[in-house]
């Protein structure tokens, strides 16, 4: 290889294979996300067609959430506009427990009604500032 133009070649090939393989993987990781995102839409959509409540459909959704995108904690609350408080109706993962000091939460008071005031989305991997 003295000639400076079969090393650059090389040079060439050798970028281009590492860069199909960086194409590959994140191809591969996108269809590994939106498999997940149809399943958990398939997995909500058969919960809230086939539930007989309200709250047992809630509680499939959370737990499909758990399920199909690997959190830890997922939980549904629904605003009681009357008193501007949100009720916990569905809780899945490593807290379960739906009546405790979550169970009702002041529209605007804790993280939870934050976000329930300014009506945006909260994903998060710290679960422990969710069980608190």
């Amino acid at each position: 290889m003295d000639d400076p133009r079969t090393a650059q070649l090389v040079a060439t090939v050798a970028h281009l294979r590492q860069r199909i393989a960086e194409l590959e993987a994140s191809a591969e990781s996108d269809i590994r996300q939106r498999t997940r995102l149809t399943a958990l839409a398939t997995a909500v959509g058969l919960s809230l067609a086939n539930s007989d409540s309200l709250a047992g459909a809630l509680q499939q959704c959370a737990e499909a959430l758990v399920t199909h995108m690997g959190a830890a904690l997922a939980r549904i609350w629904t605003l009681n506009e009357r008193d501007e408080v949100l009720e916990l109706q569905a809780s899945a993962g490593l807290y379960t427990r739906a009546n405790g000091p979550q169970g009702k939460v002041p529209l605007g008071q804790s993280v939870i009604g934050r976000i329930a005031q300014f009506r945006t989305p909260y994903l998060t991997n710290a679960a422990v500032v969710m069980v608190r």
